[in-house]
């Protein structure tokens, strides 16, 4: 996929809960990473953007309204702002 100006947005649900979240530019390797937080049973939802910061942007958001668990950042209220230059 090199050569590729999409990004991705990606949400992991199992068993109706939001288990991860997360962007990439190469979304079949990263998926491929993701096996361990997967099972038979889950669903990837994604979507395609042009743009990495609007990407960027969403991620923040699905994680701060599911809290999923196997994402760490943006999760509390506390923790620092994502900084978009």
């Amino acid at each position: 996929m090199k050569g590729n100006n999409s990004h991705f947005l990606y949400l992991i649900f199992t068993a109706g809960d939001c288990v991860y979240v997360g962007e990439t530019s190469n979304i079949f390797w990263r998926i491929m990473k993701h096996k361990a937080k997967c099972n038979n049973d889950s669903e990837v939802y994604l979507q395609e953007h042009p743009e990495k910061r609007t990407v960027l942007i969403l991620e923040k958001h699905f994680i701060r309204v599911f809290k999923p668990k196997f994402n760490k950042r943006y999760c509390q209220a506390s923790q620092l702002e994502l900084f978009i230059a």
